[in-house]
């Protein structure tokens, strides 16, 4: 058992008596579950993505020889990104909402990742652009397109797999934050700014401009 006492990250975890006890029929009230089960939703919704995304890729790379027709690539790359956006998107709207679960390092994590899959969101959005003006007619377009997402997807894929990497070394050692622990401050006692709110204001370019 991990020294954090989070079950869920033995790898016999499902198979174990703790996973099959589980209540599946129970209702999904983040507001009332406790804060190792927030740390399991935020660990396995990860995983999920990770897994979903790994999938794209092997079906992209067993089509990279015939690529698909360019609209249909066009849309499982657009349906990869809609994976990430979604749950990056759930997992804030999580830590929002019990904010209480969540150590600073776990905060440190998740933000260092969102910037990354802000970067991932802007390589879709110019894959979608190129295509755009490149046209989505011939093979030549349809072997770019199939590249270019099959490159994006092993970029995803592998941020993900670096990530929950570290996500699982920072839970096994996982406690509850006491009060003072979960408060965010966005600058220190002597004036400068935490490295949580730097990393924040970096991830949403959110410096602000010196007119002089």
């Amino acid at each position: 058992v991990p020294p954090s006492g989070l079950q869920f990250l033995n790898d016999d975890f499902c198979t174990s008596s703790e996973g099959e006890a589980l209540d599946r029929g129970e209702s999904f009230d983040i507001g009332s579950m406790g804060c190792d089960r927030i740390m399991e939703i935020v660990y396995i919704a990860r995983q999920k993505v990770s897994d979903q995304l790994s999938d794209h890729l092997q079906q992209a790379n067993a089509s990279i020889s015939k690529p698909l027709p360019a609209l249909d690539t066009l849309r499982a790359s657009s349906r990869a990104s809609s994976l990430l956006s979604a749950h990056a998107h759930i997992i804030v709207a999580i830590a929002s909402q019990r904010s209480e679960c969540f150590s600073e390092h776990i905060r440190l994590l998740l933000t260092v990742s969102l910037r990354r899959m802000k970067q991932l969101a802007t390589g879709q959005v110019q894959q979608l652009w190129t295509a755009s003006q490149e046209g989505l007619s011939g093979e030549k377009q349809e072997e770019l397109l199939a590249t270019r997402f099959k490159d994006w997807l092993e970029e995803a894929t592998g941020l993900l797999d670096a990530d929950l990497r570290t996500l699982k070394t920072v839970l096994s050692s996982w406690k509850q934050p006491t009060a003072e622990e979960a408060r965010f401050y966005s600058h220190e006692a002597d004036g400068r700014y935490s490295t949580m709110e730097a990393l924040r204001r970096d991830t949403f370019e959110e410096w602000t401009l010196d007119k002089g």
